[in-house]
Order: C-alpha cells, then sequence, then structure tokens
C-alpha cells in the first residue's frame, strides 16, 4: 500500500505521442526522398555510361566503314547519314516517345 505510481498527465502523453508520430513522418518523407534521388542519380549516371558507350561505338562504326569503303569521310559520312534517318524517324514518332518518356518517369518517380 505504500506503492505510489506516478502518472504522466494526458495531456503530455498526447503531446509525446505527437512528437514520435511526427519524427516518424520526417524519417519516412527521408527514406522516401532518398530513395528518388538514388534513383535519380542511378539513372543519371547510367544514362551517361550509355552515352559513351554509344559515341565510342559509333566512332569505331565510322573507322570500320572508312577502312571497307578505303576512305575516311566516307565512313563518318556514312555513320552520319544513318543517324540523321533514325532523328527523322524519332521526328515522326515524336508524340509516342513522348508518352514513352512520360510514363517510365511517373513509373521512377512513383
Amino acid at each position: 500500500m505504500g506503492k505510489t505510481i506516478t502518472q504522466q498527465p494526458i495531456i503530455d502523453q498526447l503531446l509525446q505521442y505527437l512528437e514520435t508520430k511526427l519524427k516518424l513522418y520526417k524519417l519516412e518523407g527521408v527514406e522516401k526522398a532518398s530513395a528518388i534521388i538514388a534513383g535519380i542519380l542511378t539513372g543519371l549516371i547510367t544514362v551517361v555510361l550509355v552515352l559513351l558507350t554509344f559515341i565510342l561505338l559509333s566512332i569505331t562504326l565510322a573507322l570500320l566503314a572508312g577502312e571497307l569503303l578505303h576512305s575516311g569521310w566516307e565512313g563518318f559520312a556514312c555513320v552520319t547519314g544513318f543517324y540523321v534517318l533514325l532523328v527523322l524517324a524519332a521526328r515522326l514518332l515524336n508524340i509516342r516517345l513522348q508518352n514513352l518518356f512520360i510514363r517510365l518517369f511517373i513509373q521512377k518517380v512513383l
């Protein structure tokens, strides 16, 4: 009977609960933001590496075509012509490509 239990007032408990809940929301927000940033950075690094590979492969193909045609400038002209055709095809498919990229971006963010 000599044991006394001190109880916190309900308001103090409520404030402590709200503080804990706020910390939880902040941590969840930081986690989601970190995941988005990491995904964007990973995608950016991948794009840079793919572009570098693409450029080096293009130079290699141009040199190979130049070797086969016995003219360096003709090899580069053939590869450039091929890319011009790709650009024209991309312009014709512009709306489809835009929709594809929009869907990919939304999937990445969500």
